[in-house]
């Protein structure tokens, strides 16, 4: 049904270097694995081609392909497919040979190819939603959106989680700006949401303040942080997130900066923990302790009559509640 002849040895010069039909990155290390599979045992599975030209296109074995080409092989296994099979019936072809589930950086290539074949959004729900679970055409637009970024920062998304919904958070970004938060993800082992996190306020800072997002990294003096070599992987997270926190809500910021003040004013005996929602979203402080001995217990009840601590849990929650006053602040 699908191939015009059986097993041929096509001269590796007749194929093309063509990656239309490749939708998976090949990592070097994955390179590696197959040139030295390939010189001990050959070329074991055949890759797929399509006639073109009076040359050949790689439908199927583009790691294996590559790697041959690199050991410098003259001849590679391969079956050719029939002539006039369609790019919508290539497509079902190599879908069909797929036994795991697409990652969102390959349902993203996967879509692109669709397009660049020029089958329509309804037509990739019709015909291909099944095998990419995909089920609207406006899913169809948000990968065909997320296909175009940047090679390497579409794979840190995909392989570090990132939902389709949280990918297009980078939309519109350059290749330059793209590459900034591959290599702020790769210098800080960045969790995806913590990435998203970054990326999102940081262009939102850049827009209110109608600056270029490498601008604003620059002004925030994130790239020095990064470079600090005082500070531990987890410290330079946790501090590009506050000073991006404090630069996108100033006054939220200011408002926790106080609360924190303040909380560390209190006199109990075990020290109090004082916590709070930094949105400012839940109702109310939790003060909580340690407790060890029964002893404790009678020390934390007189502290909690304390003046002193009733004035200071007052104003912690008249500015959680209310706010600060224009240029009010804790010394």
């Amino acid at each position: 049904m699908w191939f015009k002849t059986d097993l041929e040895y096509i001269p590796l010069h007749f194929i093309k270097d063509d990656k239309f039909f490749n939708f998976t990155e090949y990592t070097s290390q994955h390179l590696e694995t197959l040139k030295l599979s390939i010189s001990r045992l050959g070329v074991v599975n055949p890759i797929i081609l399509q006639p073109l030209q009076g040359m050949y296109r790689i439908v199927v074995g583009f790691g294996r392909f590559f790697a041959a080409k690199q050991l410098k092989l003259s001849f590679i296994p391969a079956r050719v497919l029939k002539d006039d099979l369609s790019s919508s019936q290539i497509l079902k072809f190599i879908l069909l040979l797929h036994s795991r589930k697409f990652s969102l950086a390959e349902k993203a290539r996967l879509i692109k190819i669709m397009n660049l074949s020029g089958l329509s959004f309804k037509q990739i729900v019709r015909e291909f939603g099944s095998y990419l679970e995909v089920n609207s055409q406006e899913i169809v637009r948000a990968y065909l959106k997320i296909s175009n970024y940047h090679p390497g920062f579409l794979s840190y998304l995909s392989t570090h989680g990132v939902s389709l919904k949280h990918s297009l958070s980078a939309e519109g970004l350059s290749f330059q700006e793209q590459g900034f938060f591959l290599f702020l993800a790769n210098s800080l082992s960045l969790k995806g949401y913590d990435l998203n996190d970054i990326l999102t306020d940081l262009r939102e800072i850049a827009m209110l303040e109608r600056k270029k997002v490498l601008t604003v990294v620059k002004d925030l003096k994130i790239p020095e942080i990064l470079e600090d070599p005082t500070l531990t992987r987890s410290q330079k997270i946790n501090k590009i997130k506050k000073i991006i926190k404090k630069e996108r809500f100033p006054i939220l910021s200011k408002i926790n900066q106080n609360l924190e003040k303040i909380s560390k004013k209190l006199k109990f005996t075990p020290d109090a923990e004082v916590t709070w929602d930094s949105k400012l979203e839940e109702p109310g402080l939790k003060i909580s302790f340690r407790i060890t001995q029964p002893e404790m217990a009678k020390s934390i009840a007189k502290d909690l009559l304390n003046k002193a601590n009733i004035s200071l849990i007052n104003e912690l929650l008249r500015i959680y509640y209310e706010g600060l006053s224009d240029k009010e602040d804790v010394d």
